[in-house]
């Protein structure tokens, strides 16, 4: 049996992946039309740059987001503090709003890496790109109609699109080439067909309102993304576990470090 993690720790580590979701302030819309959308995906590119981060898969939804964001580095949390307060600081200019425009905290799930050495383990990030890819189509955004196959790539601001594209035409922001490969698809005109047909034949198969949500090893998606930490082998969770509990233990000596400080200090000038 694992234990959940202990809540509020971030975990951080060179090549960690996550899935990263927020949505806005009372669930009200972050983008109020085309000109925000297209600021959100130049501020992504950006704090990319600054991060040296790696976009696997994204879409932008009226009132949240979904990433599939990759950290070379161990720098989550500092990329996102910038990345969320730009794009708020950008929208409330253009809007003449102010205050919050995010509810609360970013969701980041830990996900286990196609690189992860056991059979399978390919099987979480795989779902995890359908799963972004296929918001459109459980939002009703995309027509489903019986006997064709629905135009999944037609919603513009997900990166499904942008893999059908020939790799000199996509946005420098989002990296295919582990998306392709964890497929088994080559990045040319046959494999790019097939990666989005792979995708509209599910939209096609599956019921609407579970379209994307696929289970493995009895861990539901939509329940793991919602309220889970991780999403993973027994293997991966357990290594995750540990991180959090070495993070944890560092905290609390700093913590009693800095108390014995305090109170060191008190009697000094007592």
């Amino acid at each position: 049996l694992i234990s959940p993690m202990p809540r509020q720790v971030r975990i951080e580590y060179p090549g960690a992946i996550y899935h990263v979701m927020c949505r806005g302030d009372r669930r009200e819309a972050i983008f109020e039309d085309d000109k925000d959308r297209e600021c959100f995906l130049e501020t992504l590119g950006q704090a990319v740059l600054r991060a040296g981060w790696v976009i696997h898969a994204y879409v932008l939804m009226d009132n949240h987001y979904h990433l599939l964001i990759e950290t070379p580095e161990a720098n989550l949390v500092r990329g996102m503090t910038w990345f969320q307060t730009t794009y708020t600081v950008r929208y409330n200019v253009r809007h003449r709003t102010t205050g919050h425009l995010y509810g609360g905290r970013y969701k980041a799930v830990l996900v286990e890496s196609p690189e992860g050495g056991s059979a399978g383990d390919a099987d979480y990030f795989t779902t995890l790109i359908d799963y972004i890819h296929l918001n459109p189509v459980r939002a009703k955004l995309i027509e489903i109609t019986k006997g064709k196959l629905p135009a999944v790539d037609s919603y513009r601001w997900s990166s499904l699109p942008e893999y059908r594209k020939k790799r000199s035409a996509r946005p420098d922001l989002l990296e295919t080439s582990k998306g392709f490969g964890t497929f088994a698809l080559k990045d040319g005109p046959a494999g790019r067909r097939q990666f989005v047909e792979r995708v509209a034949i599910r939209a096609q198969r599956e019921k609407l309102d579970e379209c994307g949500l696929a289970e493995i090893d009895g861990q539901g998606l939509q329940s793991t993304l919602r309220r889970g930490w991780c999403y993973g082998s027994a293997t991966f969770k357990e290594k995750m576990l540990g991180f959090a509990e070495d993070l944890l233990a560092l905290r609390s000596t700093k913590r009693d470090r800095s108390k014995n400080y305090r109170g060191a200090e008190a009697k000094d000038h007592g």
